[in-house]
């Protein structure tokens, strides 16, 4: 009987300390989903729902950021930020608040909160508020700029940053087209930029015997290897190096990577003010190149030459009166660069 006494009491401690700990859990649960329901925050018409988690003065602030990033990029239709509505996918109640009247028409674009830092909870980023509203512009344009254009193609300031970043982007280029660009020749500065429609960008912009070499690189190699025209192609098949290339679209159309293309639109920026970009941007009649150029009011020419201007001093705005004297030194050192490349190449 002392036994069985002693196992209902056991049993009963053990079932006060289970509906404690519901109870507790319930709290903390209760506790969390009042932390993380969605609130709004909304300055200048965009719309921003978070987690009650972030501190709605931070939201405030992001937003404030955000604009005055968007303001200076510039490229983007004033109305369109308020077409959207900002949300993180991990505030509760989403729903509901994106139903409302108010934002139902909107189009919703997700954004991710910055996490904890020490002695700092859950908050929001201007930065990728603004990063949001560019990725939701460029998926609303046509296909050449949705394919051409990279993740990051307009915020921030910093031009010579950019143009240092782009000029060892094109001076250390292992295509040939880069090499063309750097010694003055506006058709291989077009090519090495993809601005123009080609109808076969593999054979117009890279060499077989590039491909070749790109595609047997240590990085490259193995999934070449995996594919029956990638191992022609190794083997010195010209045409299935072309094929290869077009079936996994590697290396990517366009030779210039993400900082060089970014480049020509802050360029453009820089010495056509943002107007000159936002007129490019929202143009969908002919390749960018011209797109680009017709928003400049120059020739496609002028405005790579512009470009590999601006790129090789870093930042540089050619004057007209004096462009021929402002370019020898760049021309002279173009000249070395292609020596360097072409040695190279053996």
């Amino acid at each position: 009987m002392k036994g069985l006494a002693r196992d209902r009491a056991l049993l009963s401690r053990a079932e006060s300390l289970l509906a404690w700990s519901v109870a507790k859990d319930s709290t903390l649960l209760a506790a969390r989903r009042v932390a993380w329901r969605a609130r709004l925050a909304e300055a200048g018409g965009l719309v921003l729902v978070v987690p009650s988690v972030v501190p709605a003065e931070n939201a405030r602030r992001a937003l404030d950021s955000a604009q005055s990033l968007l303001r200076e990029f510039g490229g983007i239709p004033e109305a369109f930020p308020r077409s959207l509505v900002i949300y993180n996918w991990e505030a509760r109640d989403t729903g509901v608040v994106l139903a409302s009247p108010v934002l139902s028409a909107r189009t919703r674009v997700q954004f991710p909160l910055t996490p904890p830092a020490f002695g700092v909870g859950w908050t929001v980023n201007g930065w990728t508020v603004a990063a949001s509203v560019l990725q939701a512009y460029r998926a609303s344009l046509d296909d050449d700029w949705r394919t051409w254009l990279p993740t990051d193609f307009g915020l921030g300031g910093w031009e010579r940053s950019i143009a240092w970043q782009a000029y060892r982007e094109l001076t250390e280029s292992p295509w040939s087209v880069g090499v063309r660009c750097v010694s003055g020749e506006p058709a291989g500065c077009r090519l090495w930029l993809g601005i123009d429609r080609d109808s076969a960008p593999y054979t117009t912009r890279y060499s077989a015997a590039e491909l070749r070499t790109y595609l047997s690189s240590s990085s490259q190699e193995w999934h070449t290897r995996r594919s029956d025209r990638g191992v022609a192609c190794l083997q010195g098949e010209d045409a299935a190096c072309v094929e290869y290339a077009i079936h996994e679209q590697r290396p990517i159309q366009t030779p210039a990577a993400p900082v060089g293309r970014r480049s020509l639109l802050r360029a453009v920026h820089a010495l056509h003010g943002n107007t000159a970009e936002a007129r490019a941007l929202a143009d969908s009649v002919g390749p960018l190149g011209d797109r680009l150029a017709r928003a400049a009011g120059i020739s496609e020419d002028s405005l790579v030459r512009e470009w590999r201007y601006w790129v090789l001093t870093r930042g540089g705005r050619p004057r007209e009166r004096s462009f021929a004297a402002e370019a020898v030194p760049v021309l002279l050192a173009a000249g070395l660069l292609l020596f360097a490349a072409t040695r190279s190449r053996g």
